[in-house]
């Protein structure tokens, strides 16, 4: 399925010159949500898998491309309490690097999450979220000539109460 297609003009200057080719932008995107406690209704619990898949490119310009892919799950232990599990990675690759400064240029750049823990309901429609996981980034870049990477690990924890009307 093809979300969106956007076709970019030629750039020009006060003169006429073109300032920047002509750039066809392309995206496009697919996402599922399986319930997947119905295959196991012998067990009694709710659980339910989604997972989606985004891809952007560009023909000129810096001929980027980005793609991006995300799953979560959810299962219910208990009345009351769920368990969560998601990742998302996201990378961007450069054609034409990204000129940062004079000699250094970024060519690509990766990120990856991890997340997982419970969701309790502490109310009808209320709930309270605790998730701690690991962010990894990376960064591929070039300065003088010369390619080397550039990565960080993170530790991460979020908390969250959640009330719908």
């Amino acid at each position: 399925e093809i979300l969106s297609m956007v076709k970019r003009e030629i750039v020009k200057d006060a003169n006429g010159d073109a300032m920047l080719e002509e750039n066809n932008y392309m995206r496009y995107g697919i996402g599922l949500c399986l319930d997947v406690g119905r295959f196991i209704a012998g067990l009694g619990i709710g659980a339910k898998l989604q997972l989606s898949y985004d891809h952007t490119e560009e023909d000129a310009f810096l001929k980027r491309s980005a793609d991006r892919l995300m799953g979560g799950l959810s299962v219910g232990l208990f009345d009351k309490v769920d368990i969560l599990v998601g990742y998302q990675s996201s990378s961007k690759d450069f054609g034409k690097p990204l000129v940062v400064t004079g000699d250094a240029a970024i060519n690509s750049v990766k990120e990856s999450l991890l997340m997982v823990g419970p969701r309790l309901k502490i109310a009808p429609n209320s709930f309270l979220t605790l998730q701690g996981g690991m962010l990894n980034d990376k960064v591929s870049f070039s300065n003088s000539g010369v390619s080397a990477e550039f990565s960080i690990d993170k530790i991460v924890a979020t908390a969250d109460v959640t009330v719908n009307f």
